[in-house]
């Protein structure tokens, strides 16, 4: 009947409103334990991740427990925003490896870049911001082109301002990721990144980026020619 029907949907919409509240639970209690513990103990709870997904079983098992990396999400997430600049150092590490991780894409991109975007203030300090560059490599060397999509052009807009805004230390880092992002040392398919970005990008930032690649992008052989500089 339509009274049964009203009545079983109304109890699954309750039953999805209690998960609901009990996600926002463990999301705040979480922060109120991450609050409390040293900088030195979240510091390493993010190397810790990043070793894990960096390792071959340790980050095959992850990815095929969505549930795990969208907890290790949340966790490094927040770590991203902590007051200590070691552990956003840190976090952003393990984030580009957390990405590297996901199955789904677009997901992680949507939901990770709020805390990226925050890591790329130009207020922001030079470590975190060539600590968030190096994690942002990590994620593209295990996904080529993730970034190059509706959900990264935001992303790879912030890394072009820094690219030409920032000390050079920093401007270098991220040169070497919008050399990778892009796919720009690619023999087959140089320019397909670059052509997908400037049909998303917003305004001029395609032809800036497009000038940025040709005057500095396109003489990189390497991004060891830029590291380890």
């Amino acid at each position: 009947s339509i009274f049964s029907v009203t009545s079983a949907a109304s109890a699954k919409t309750q039953k999805i409103s209690n998960r609901n509240i009990s996600a926002h639970r463990v999301k705040g209690d979480e922060y109120k334990i991450m609050q409390s513990q040293s900088a030195n103990f979240k510091h390493g709870k993010a190397l810790a991740c990043l070793r894990i997904l960096s390792s071959s079983k340790g980050g095959e098992f992850v990815s095929r427990h969505n549930r795990i990396l969208n907890d290790l999400s949340m966790i490094v997430r927040g770590l991203m925003m902590d007051d200590d600049s070691m552990v956003r150092q840190a976090a952003c590490l393990a984030m580009g490896a957390i990405m590297g991780r996901s199955i789904n894409e677009i997901a992680i991109l949507k939901v990770a870049r709020h805390a990226i975007l925050k890591c790329m203030r130009t207020t922001e300090e030079m470590d975190v911001h060539i600590a968030l560059a190096r994690g942002l490599m990590v994620a593209t060397n295990m996904k080529p082109h993730i970034f190059v999509c509706r959900a990264g052009t935001p992303i790879l807009e912030g890394a072009l301002i820094l690219g030409f805004s920032s000390p050079h230390a920093v401007q270098k880092m991220f040169h070497a990721f919008l050399w990778l992002a892009l796919g720009i040392g690619d023999k087959d398919s140089a320019h397909a990144g670059l052509a997908e970005y400037m049909s998303l990008a917003e305004g001029d930032n395609g032809l800036i980026m497009m000038n940025l690649v040709t005057k500095n992008l396109a003489r990189i052989k390497s991004v060891h020619d830029i590291l380890w500089t």
